[in-house]
């Protein structure tokens, strides 16, 4: 029996993490259920609605997504805090899915926790669905001839893959997905969906809502651009590996023990990395997206080197973009991998670059000294001059290769 003084305790240390402390709407909503947990309330969505969110007694779940989406996050919180901050923890706080009702259990020593995934079935069904579409795909693109002239699946001594495709462990591709708000309109019985370049995630959500003039909430789920899944379309033809040793993730779903468990290759613009952007200073980077968007290589001493200004807006004009491309040690020895771009342009070109038979032929024109051993670490700029998805002009312009 767990008293209500530990779960108090557990409350107290959980709200003072740094996944809550800055976050008044969830320290309030965990406050709030564990709260109703000692008092031995059943909690329903339209209790949070009215008594936490305020809404009044008309507050329909059908219109109004703000608490379902709210205990999504709080899970995500919570699962960040258990593996993080919180993994050596006795006491931990679950809220099982389908429910609102929280959950307190006593981890017993030499028991590990693991962390309940968020993918619901819906997701998890989608994911296997989009699996066997780039399985599809990919077989479709191999009967190409065209193709086949650029595509390769990885040699042995491939340079840039073969740590990827040799591992035997698997592989997760990161599809960067973009953050979505909406406004609800209830006289008109609809909702408008929001995209604001400058909220990339959740905490960017948080950090500025209050500047909002409108009542704008987080969107239940995401969006993936068209470049993004051509490239994973692309990097999973050249990997060649099966379903089992390819996973498939969106970056606002990536949790931090998906670099414990395998390998990341991660696909997207610098407005899609969600957990990624706070790894950005160990592959010497650092972006900018505020009044100009801009990618920052960083020296030794983390002073900015070199600055690349990047497309603000997908103009139906000609553009230069700039890629970066990444590849470095990630923890237990697995092997992490950015490509992050400016907009489309930028990344369908650095993906059809690096996936080309003649990269690494090509890469000792810009480095001739280049020494490809196994792991082979770099990183690279690449700039693009195009329009939408097709590049007409490509050129590395900055290239660097690591040890480690």
């Amino acid at each position: 029996m767990i008293d209500s003084k530990a779960k108090l305790a557990q409350l107290e240390k959980i709200s003072r993490s740094s996944g809550f402390v800055k976050s008044r709407r969830y320290s309030e909503l965990l406050q709030y259920l564990v709260e109703s947990e000692i008092e031995g309330k059943s909690v329903k969505e339209k209790t949070i609605a009215i008594e936490l969110f305020k809404k009044d007694t008309a507050f329909a779940p059908a219109e109004d997504t703000i608490v379902r989406v709210s205990m999504v996050n709080l899970r995500k919180r919570l699962s960040n805090y258990y593996f993080t901050e919180g993994k050596s923890d006795k006491l931990r706080i679950e809220i099982p899915k389908g429910g609102y009702n929280v959950v307190f259990r006593e981890v017993k020593p030499g028991n590990p926790w693991v962390i309940a995934r968020e993918n619901s079935f819906i997701l998890l069904a989608l994911s296997s669905l989009f699996i066997v579409f780039l399985g599809v795909i990919s077989f479709l693109l191999f009967q190409n001839r065209k193709l086949r002239k650029h595509v390769h699946p990885v040699v042995q001594n491939d340079p840039v893959w073969s740590d990827f495709s040799l591992s035997s462990d698997p592989t997760t591709l990161v599809l960067g997905d973009y953050f979505f708000m909406y406004e609800s309109h209830e006289l008109e019985n609809r909702r408008i969906f929001i995209r604001d370049s400058r909220i990339n995630n959740l905490e960017e959500f948080e950090e500025k809502s209050s500047l909002f003039y409108r009542e704008w909430q987080p969107l239940e789920f995401t969006y993936l651009r068209k470049a993004v899944v051509m490239s994973a379309i692309e990097i999973s033809s050249v990997l060649g590996i099966s379903s089992k040793e390819l996973l498939i993730k969106q970056a606002s779903e990536l949790e931090w023990e998906d670099f414990n468990n395998s390998n990341i290759i991660y696909v997207g613009t610098i407005k899609s990395l969600y957990k990624l952007e706070k790894l950005l200073p160990s592959f010497n980077l650092q972006i900018e997206r505020d009044s100009v968007y801009q990618m920052k290589l960083l020296d030794e001493a983390d002073s900015v080197s070199d600055t690349f200004v990047l497309p603000r807006l997908n103009q139906n004009t000609v553009m230069t973009d700039y890629a970066y491309i990444g590849k470095k040690r990630g923890p237990e020895n697995h092997v992490v991998m950015v490509i992050a771009s400016g907009d489309e342009v930028g990344l369908a070109n650095a993906v059809s670059t690096i996936a080309s038979a003649r990269f690494p032929h090509d890469l000792l024109k810009v480095d001739p000294q280049i020494d490809y051993g196994s792991p082979f670490y770099f990183e690279m700029i690449i700039k693009t001059v195009g329009l939408r998805r097709t590049g007409f002009e490509n050129e590395i312009v900055y290239f660097k290769s690591h040890s480690e």
